[in-house]
């Protein structure tokens, strides 16, 4: 038996589908700003203490569907290596299959995320590009081009939107620019 995401699963001749029990999930209420005395690494264990329990028995590494090393990834939050985490568990779905495996009732993806999320609000630089961008919502600068596309018939904003621009597929990171520069 194994288990998989129906939306990423070939449908084979004998294949029975079950869904997933609702697993409660344990997700912490949080902001971003940290107490003066924690560094980020301790405040995700303080968040997900139950980390620390994991036992190693690879069951969520056996369930990821995305084939990620999920108990490694726990290991690094335990380690306080949130970037290394952060990387491992970047492409995590948050399918909970995991969780539902684990015999040391981890909330992985939650705590994968806590470390991506601390990681990049307090020990990541700033990306100077989107700050510009932020600035400039925050300004008011797009605020008429909003409401224009609120008020656009729902089939007129389908035509714009396939109508856009689209970066090539070939082009290398960070260098196309679209020719109507009007929102940048």
């Amino acid at each position: 038996m194994s288990a998989g995401l129906m939306c990423q699963q070939t449908v084979l001749d004998g294949m029975e589908i079950l869904p997933l029990p609702h697993v409660p999930v344990k997700k912490q209420p949080h902001r971003l700003e940290l107490p003066e005395d924690e560094t980020p690494a301790h405040h995700v264990l303080r968040l997900y203490p139950e980390v620390n329990h994991c036992v190693m028995c690879g069951e969520c590494v056996r369930m990821c569907p995305m084939d990620l090393d999920v108990m490694g990834y726990v290991g690094m939050i335990k380690r306080g290596d949130l970037k290394s985490a952060a990387r491992e568990s970047f492409t995590c779905i948050q399918c909970q299959l995991c969780v539902i495996r684990c015999p040391a009732s981890i909330s992985q993806p939650n705590a994968a995320l806590a470390a991506r999320r601390w990681l990049g609000a307090h020990q990541e630089p700033r990306a100077e590009h989107l700050t510009r961008m932020v600035e400039k919502v925050d300004s008011g600068r797009f605020t008429a081009i909003f409401r224009w596309m609120r008020r656009m018939d729902p089939m007129e904003f389908q035509a714009l939107y396939l109508r856009r621009e689209r970066e090539p597929d070939e082009s290398p990171p960070g260098t196309w620019l679209p020719e109507d520069r009007t929102l940048l």
